[in-house]
């Protein structure tokens, strides 16, 4: 994942594993948008929203996107394997919505952002 720093994924999948006890119960029942490095970082990078084709253990919520225009299957992670499972499929940057599936319009979270 990190060729210049010698990080695989692998160590990316360890690490998820490693986090996974404080971060699922944060992300669980929350539709995700995933910046995906599939060449890797620094290389190019993509949000995904939509997910038309996954795992069947992968779950799923709806939400409707206007920038697709149309619904798009978000994923929800509930638990360690779909976290490896995202790991695998590249994301590195895994962000949830601030409201709960199904009810994506009510939030129910607030979130502070600190950039350095």
């Amino acid at each position: 994942m990190w060729t210049k720093e010698g990080i695989t994924k692998s160590d990316v999948i360890q690490y998820y594993l490693s986090v996974a006890p404080k971060m699922i119960p944060l992300i669980r029942n929350r539709p995700l948008m995933l910046n995906r490095y599939p060449h890797g970082v620094p290389g190019k990078s993509f949000v995904q929203k939509d997910w038309p084709h996954h795992p069947d253990w992968v779950r799923t919520a709806p939400v409707r996107s206007e920038s697709l225009n149309k619904t798009a299957r978000h994923v929800v992670c509930d638990d360690k394997a779909t976290l490896v499972w995202l790991a695998n499929m590249a994301c590195i940057e895994i962000n949830q919505f601030l409201a709960s599936a199904p009810n994506v319009e009510l939030h129910d979270m607030v979130l502070v952002d600190l950039d350095p």
